[in-house]
């Protein structure tokens, strides 16, 4: 009550100095909204996550290892044709050139050169100037050591074009291999040796060289569905990048030239599809720039739409749109000025505030609107608003952004961004219902006040009586039928908790786009006709006292049965490693005898073959082979196994992993070790802490509620009773994600936070209302009827607009944000209608049964009295 009345004091006394104040700090934080940046990525756990700690130390180990983009042409009957095999080689040759210098940074380079002496000037305009080739990299070299001679003369100048010039060298180099028909070696015999070479440098002409290619390449296993697929129909094209997993715009713009190349530059009659996780990284940036021009409208033009229906006055428009934009507006300058970038969730952010912050600012001008129609002057209804609602709100904003913070005890970045900052937004909407909104009711003109007698003073419109006859005779029945009502609620709970158990944790990052999407489309089907659009490595280590374990015959038989294990997977596409590459130096060195294509190992130890193994891969090194650094360390004393993957399902790869680990377990001995990395290893992940979050996330929100409800009310009876909606809503919208076999992924998992941050809402509006009229005195009917006249109303409102507002998303061009979308707008309607029939019933089944006998047949024969409305 002193928080009520201390509110009250400073916006009566002070109106316009409130106002200012508040305004003067939404323009602070609106001068940081130019520098807000997006994050397109889809790594979902955090840098020192040990699943990306994990592929960084892959990656620093072996080559090969960085992620790529894959380009598949799929020819009409065979890609050993000319035509197609020059377009490989072109498309190969392009890729490996492709560079990041941009117009602005020739431009910047050569306003750098002009403030130098003339013929280093010249040098750097002409480095500037022409295209980029492996001469370019001569060219800088040169430059910078010219600029060591001139390091005295003028430092800073020279630091510039130094810091600039080391930029260029790493934006000249962004690929770092390019794997195709036309540049990956192959193992052969000729003239009685092995070569190891490029497949084709010229073109073969003619129909017998024409097949002797396709019968070289064909015959080898390791090209199989990573180079050709589809019976000879499809070829890929690996382009491994040079950048970091956080280089996000590089990887974009390479994604876009890479495009560019293929459609434009270099087309051909093959089809092509583009996919790997940088393409889906550029196409999530793409995908969240368009999604960031057109919500806002939206969700601005839905809001207002309901704010009109709702209260048909231009006051009851402005006022709440007024306090949610400017919620927006603070709470996005705030992560703007802490430097966190929009994510695939976040980008939604404003749908979410616009959404959530007008639930308050709903109810307190509907309380207000309702005190003007009882006669009340403006400042008296003012302070009759904030007597009824300042604990209301401060409870329900308390209540949402404590279910949104739970969202951030997790270990998933965008769900941990996403939870913090919808919980400042909570508050800041609850700062700015309390003192923006009655401040400026002060201070506009209000046409309405006490005088007004006859019908004038309610001004209830014919819409307005049938909506209020509506709600209360909703609850009458719901009384008169109250067993039948508990009863069918209960069937439904244990209906919808059998499809809530149905429910399966899957984060498939290529499912985030339409199926009629590009990346959608390529990355299936990769899935389909190649080895796959996804990677993992299995890392086998020995600690053992032997020199090189991974050259003993007897190690190489675990990892060969290793090998044909994950081979046998549903999801493995193709398992690559050391003992394929023995397998093929081997079937080549004895004439392609099928009987050879296998590894020289033998089970008897003093077998000759088993002394083979480290002979065949001397001959491999001597004959030009630089493969085995993708396999095995220095030492031998550590195998990477990387496998291609048929799916993208976070929940199919946990499946494996866990059969992998399982296996390695029983058939490994004690000295040899598995770890997994890789970036599907980091989707499986992410299903792991996806079940942590949501687990910690509902129970700590649940139990957090839980206690501000019991400091609303300070009795259990109404803390159990304001919790059955909340159960209720969850429990349904999990059923409904199970029978529809949606599943709980980044974007379904929050709902849950919303329903409770939300939906709990409700219930203390109501039972607030009523506690409030029955501690005056009145009877349960006519303090029921009161409720439902008021706070009934203001709820129908907030979840029709609320659930409008989120409709925003079902114009999303991401799945996860259409889902989402629709979910909560079911989910605001479900919790609605719980409360409204839900709480008056089972808080009827509190009352004493003489109370109870008492009430329920005059139900019917109740007039709405003026103290009811």
């Amino acid at each position: 009550m002193n928080i009520s009345r201390m509110i009250r004091w400073v916006v009566i006394k002070f109106p316009g100095t409130t106002l200012v104040t508040l305004l003067l700090l939404s323009a602070l934080a609106a001068t940081q909204l130019p520098y807000l940046e997006t994050d397109p990525s889809p790594m979902l756990l955090a840098p020192d996550h040990e699943s990306r700690v994990a592929i960084r130390k892959l990656r620093q180990t072996y080559t090969g290892a960085n992620s790529g983009i894959i380009v598949m042409l799929a020819a009409k009957d065979t890609v050993f044709k000319e035509k197609t095999l020059a377009r490989i080689q072109n498309l190969t040759r392009a890729f490996e050139n492709l560079n990041l210098i941009t117009q602005k940074d020739r431009e910047y380079l050569m306003s750098l050169g002009a403030n130098c002496p003339a013929d280093l000037g010249e040098q750097i305009a002409r480095l500037a100037k022409d295209p980029i080739d492996s001469d370019t990299w001569v060219r800088i070299d040169e430059v910078k050591q010219t600029l060591e001679f001139l390091a005295d003369d003028t430092p800073v100048a020279i630091k510039d074009l130094t810091t600039e010039l080391d930029l260029w060298l790493e934006k000249i180099s962004p690929i770092k291999k390019v794997s195709s028909l036309s540049s990956t070696d192959n193992i052969l015999v000729r003239n009685g040796r092995l070569e190891v070479g490029p497949i084709y440098e010229s073109i073969p002409t003619g129909p017998d060289a024409l097949a002797k290619m396709e019968k070289e390449v064909t015959s080898n296993d390791m090209f199989q569905d990573i180079l050709i697929s589809n019976n000879s129909k499809n070829t890929s094209i690996n382009i491994e990048l040079n950048l970091s997993e956080d280089a996000i715009k590089e990887r974009y713009l390479i994604y876009e030239q890479v495009k560019e190349i293929v459609e434009n530059k270099i087309p051909g009659p093959e089809t092509y599809y583009i996919a790997g996780l940088p393409a889906v990284t550029a196409a999530l940036g793409k995908a969240m720039e368009d999604d960031s021009k057109k919500m806002f409208a939206i969700v601005i033009l839905l809001v207002m739409t309901c704010l009109i229906i709702t209260f048909r006055m231009l006051k009851g428009l402005l006022v709440p749109l007024a306090v949610v934009l400017l919620s927006l507006v603070v709470t996005l300058g705030v992560k703007s000025f802490l430097g966190i970038p929009l994510n695939i969730i976040t980008i939604s952010l404003p749908v979410f505030i616009l959404s959530i912050g007008v639930a308050d600012g709903i109810h307190m001008f509907s309380e207000y609107r309702d005190c003007l129609f009882k006669g009340l002057d403006k400042k008296k209804a003012v302070e009759e608003t904030l007597d009824h609602l300042t604990m209301p709100v401060i409870m329900t904003s308390l209540t949402t952004a404590a279910a949104f913070y739970a969202i951030s005890i997790t270990k998933i970045v965008q769900l941990k961004y996403c939870g913090l900052f919808v919980c400042l937004g909570a508050l800041v909407a609850m700062v700015f219902s309390l003192f923006f909104i009655p401040a400026l009711l002060m201070v506009l003109p209000e046409k309405f006040h006490h005088k007004q007698t006859g019908p004038k003073k309610k001004r209830l419109s014919s819409i307005e009586k049938i909506y209020s006859k509506f709600l209360v005779t909703l609850t009458r029945r719901a009384l008169e039928n109250s067993v039948v009502i508990a009863s069918l609620a209960g069937i439904i709970f244990l209906v919808f908790l059998v499809g809530a158990s149905k429910v399966k944790v899957d984060n498939n990052t290529v499912n985030f786009f339409m199926e009629d999407s590009d990346i959608y489309i390529s990355s299936h089907a990769l899935n389909r006709q190649g080895a796959g659009s996804s990677r993992i490595n299995f890392l086998i280590s020995a600690d053992s006292q032997e020199t090189e374990p991974f050259k003993q015959p007897e190690n190489l038989a675990y990892i060969r049965d290793f090998m044909a294990f994950l081979n046998d997977q549903p999801q493995v596409g193709k398992a690559m490693g050391m003992t394929e590459l023995i397998r093929r130096i081997h079937f080549v060195l004895n004439d392609e005898n099928p009987l050879f294509n296998r590894l020289p190992i033998s089970q008897e130890k003093d077998s000759p073959s088993n002394h083979l193994i480290s002979q065949l891969l001397l001959l491999y090194e001597n004959g030009g082979g630089d493969a085995l650094s993708d396999y095995v360390t220095e030492d031998y004393t550590q195998l990477n196994l990387p496998v291609v993957l048929q799916t993208n399902s976070s929940l199919e790869t946990k499946a494996l992993t866990d059969r992998i680990r399982a296996f390695a377990d029983q058939n490994f001995p004690d000295y040899l070790g598995l770890e997994i990395s890789g970036p599907a290893n980091i989707e499986a992940a992410t299903t792991t802490e996806i079940v942590k979050g949501q687990i910690t996330g509902l129970t700590v929100s649940i139990l957090v509620v839980l206690v501000m409800i019991g400091i609303t009310f300070q009795r259990i009876g109404y803390t159990l009773i304001a919790m059955i909606p909340l159960v209720m809503t969850i429990t349904i919208n999990f059923g409904v994600m199970g029978f529809l076999g949606i599943p709980l992924d980044i974007g379904t998992s929050i709902i849950s936070s919303v329903v409770i941050g939300i939906g709990v809402d409700y219930s203390i509006h109501y039972l607030s209302r009523l506690k409030k009229n029955l501690d005056k005195g009145m009877a349960f009917t006519a303090a029921l009827d009161n409720t439902v006249l008021h706070s009934g109303k203001a709820i129908i409102s907030n979840a029709v607009t609320v659930g409008c507002g989120f409709m925003a998303l079902w114009f999303s061009v991401l799945t996860p944000l259409i889902i989402m979308g629709w979910l909560i707008s079911l989910t605001m309607v479900v919790s609605a209608l719980c409360a409204l029939v839900l709480l008056p019933v089972f808080f009827y089944f509190t009352l004493p049964k003489a109370v109870q006998t008492k009430v329920s047949p005059s139900l019917n024969r109740l007039p709405l009295t003026p103290e009811q409305r």
